[in-house]
């Protein structure tokens, strides 16, 4: 195994698996957060919507659109996955919004030029 963020192979170990990055994106977030303040945070946190979806209109697969403005070199035409997102009344803010958090998960990598590749 290495860290998909420092590149080290030191004591590693996997302490949780998930089905979904959504979930463990969560997992994640309420580890790092104090455990004063844990319990609060799940409790409001249950109330809220889902970050991928779309309560406008029908339900839309972030990562499918993701792929599908996708070149065969793995870089994300971020303009090309806004126009096909507008398809499905997704504003360029929540299309950002999946690339930042994709960012975050670890299934896309922002390259200095401000451009995205598919990991």
């Amino acid at each position: 195994m290495v860290c998909g963020h420092c590149g080290s192979r030191e004591r590693l170990s996997i302490v949780q698996e998930f089905n979904d990055s959504q979930s463990m994106a969560n997992a994640v977030s309420m580890e790092n957060t104090p455990p004063e303040i844990r319990n609060e945070l799940e409790s409001i946190l249950k109330g809220k919507r889902d970050m991928f979806s779309n309560p406008i209109s029908r339900p839309v697969d972030p990562l499918e659109l993701i792929q599908s403005a996708t070149d065969e070199n793995g870089m994300i035409d971020v303009e090309s996955l806004i126009i096909k997102s507008n398809t499905f009344d997704v504003p360029r803010s929540i299309v950002l919004e999946w690339l930042e958090q994709s960012e975050i998960e670890g299934m896309v990598l922002r390259l200095p030029s401000g451009k995205f590749r598919l990991l």
